[in-house]
């Protein structure tokens, strides 16, 4: 790694971080289209597990999915590129995350700002009676019954996550944010899904780009830099040269 990436990160003061699906893989939460995917092990079908209509209809297909998933939140911890951002934090550097994952890692990490683009599995909602429902009671309902039906009217709850069919969450924000940063890390994302894929086009010019992702990354512009690379070995030699430098005594 070189000494103009980590005194690039020294000198920025408002950070954005947009993080994919890779950036939890190390965590043990699969990605959607690597070689094991979630999508591309077949073992569920994209559209009848995360279309909005569908789940309306028969939620069998998410519910067996969701069931799998929270097994999965039980023993996930934040990874190393997960503390590692909350770490600059600690040192006074403004950190904005903007992601598009549901498993709650940057919040478990502790990570103050964080914009949720696919929402978040910590409520959800009866879609008769609008009642709310906590993470924790949709959690016990599902690993019990392996359903979401709301106790008082017996109607369908959804998580608040964002399903094929519906808009994505806190976009405006997101570009505001990405507009005024002096540094965007580019995380475990290929960029090759819409609109997460349009934010890096509304930096500045002058703005660094850090992009660090096992394999092609669908982007290119100005002050640009690529690193191929395990996110979370990457994490560790930047917690060492920025986070533990600030913190010794």
């Amino acid at each position: 790694m070189s000494k103009k990436i980590v005194d690039i990160i020294k000198n920025a003061k408002n950070i954005v971080a947009l993080t994919g699906a890779g950036i939890s893989t190390n965590a043990g939460i699969p990605d959607f289209r690597g070689k094991n995917g979630i999508y591309t092990s077949g073992e569920y079908d994209p559209y009848k597990t995360f279309d909005i209509d569908y789940y309306k209809i028969d939620p069998s297909h998410f519910f067996r999915f969701a069931k799998s998933f929270l097994e999965l939140l039980k023993e996930a911890k934040p990874t190393k590129m997960h503390r590692y951002l909350t770490g600059l934090e600690t040192i006074g550097k403004k950190v904005t995350i903007i992601t598009q994952n549901i498993d709650m890692l940057h919040e478990k990490a502790g990570s103050k700002n964080v914009l949720n683009l696919h929402g978040s599995i910590k409520s959800g909602y009866c879609l008769n009676c609008n009642r709310r429902f906590r993470f924790e009671e949709m959690e016990s309902m599902l690993l019990k019954t392996g359903m979401l039906k709301c106790p008082d009217c017996n109607g369908l709850i959804k998580p608040d996550i964002v399903f094929f069919g519906e808009p994505v969450q806190y976009i405006k924000e997101a570009i505001e944010e990405i507009q005024k940063c002096d540094l965007l890390f580019i995380l475990g994302t290929s960029l090759s899904i819409s609109p997460a894929n349009i934010l890096p086009g509304y930096a500045r010019e002058e703005t660094y780009k850090v992009i660090i992702n096992r394999g092609e990354v669908y982007y290119s512009g100005k002050n640009v830099i690529k690193i191929d690379d395990d996110l979370d070995s990457v994490a560790e030699y930047f917690t060492k040269e920025i986070i533990n430098e600030n913190t010794c005594p």
